[in-house]
């Protein structure tokens, strides 16, 4: 089983558009206000200013996608709206996906974080086994304060001075 980490090609959004499938998993993977997320959307995302979508590929299909928010002038890079294909889960596939973009993410700047919805108990043990650890709770609180849930924040291991 060969699987590679490659740039997102704006016209596979539509695969994706498909994998939240409830207004209750959109909301947990990015906080969209309906689902399905349409796939004129999700290629918009993938344009945004500072964003790196990527896709995870099994055998040259598309499993899972992802995407790196890089903010060069803060000197970090959030990993955001991860997402694998509802009928490839349960095989280790989101560990890898976020794995490999926290290894780019890291080559690039030393500060990598995420955030998940609190009640997105499986994607919360997926990004424990990448290494992934809570930020100091005053940080949550701080990067909280404008966000319309209270998302869990973690960092890559060693990644943010917390202090």
């Amino acid at each position: 089983m060969a699987v590679r980490l490659r740039p997102f090609p704006a016209g596979s959004a539509e695969a994706v558009s498909g994998w939240a499938r409830t207004r209750e998993e959109v909301i947990m993977w990015c906080g969209h206000p309906a689902a399905p997320v349409p796939a004129g959307q999700i290629s918009a995302w993938t344009r945004e200013n500072g964003v790196q979508p990527f896709g995870l590929y099994r055998d040259g299909l598309l499993v899972a996608y992802g995407e790196l928010w890089i903010d060069d002038d803060e000197a970090e890079v959030e990993l955001a709206r991860l997402i694998v294909d509802p009928g490839e889960r349960g095989q280790g596939l989101g560990r890898r996906l976020v794995t490999a973009l926290a290894a780019l993410a890291r080559a690039r700047h030393p500060r990598v974080f995420l955030r998940v919805h609190p009640d997105n108990a499986a994607a919360r043990r997926c990004y424990a086994g990448a290494g992934f650890e809570p930020v100091a709770p005053q940080l949550a609180a701080q990067w909280n304060a404008s966000q319309p849930v209270e998302y869990v924040w973690l960092t890559l291991a060693s990644a943010i001075d917390c202090n």
